[in-house]
Formats: C-alpha cells, sequence, structure tokens
C-alpha cells in the first residue's frame, strides 16, 4: 500500500465518519459502500471514491458530498 493509498483510506474513512455524524448516511450505509468499494476494486481493479458509491446509491447528494468535503479540508 502507497501512501497515497493510506492518506485516500485515512481521507475516505474521516469523510464517511463525519457524514454519519452530520446524520447525512447511516453507519450501514457507510459499511455497504466501503464494501461495494472492495468488492469494486478486486473485480475491476479500480479503486472508487466512497463518496461516488455512497452518490451512486443514492444515500448522500451532491450538496451533502461539497459540505463535507468542505468541513474536511478546512480542519485539514
Amino acid at each position: 500500500m502507497s501512501v497515497g493509498e493510506i492518506e485516500m483510506e485515512e481521507f475516505e474513512n474521516l469523510f464517511g465518519n463525519l457524514a454519519v455524524k452530520k446524520g447525512f448516511i447511516t453507519s450501514e450505509e457507510f459499511v455497504q459502500a466501503l464494501e461495494k468499494q472492495v468488492n469494486d476494486e478486486i473485480e475491476q481493479g479500480q479503486l472508487r471514491p466512497v463518496a461516488s458509491i455512497l452518490h451512486e446509491k443514492g444515500y448522500i447528494t451532491s450538496h451533502q458530498i461539497d459540505d463535507l468535503f468542505k468541513t474536511l479540508t478546512q480542519t485539514m
């Protein structure tokens, strides 16, 4: 695992945990998105952002994603 992958994994965990804390998604929805992310990587060799998967599944809106990214980038 590269440094970039570790940083991405940490960011995605922060993203998901913040989404749950803000009430945008449930912890179960976050886990489902992470499972899909892993399965897609295994099956297709492609690591998709968890935000994209959450949006695709209809769990989160584009506006909520923007809000989460703004919050996270302000705290980093």
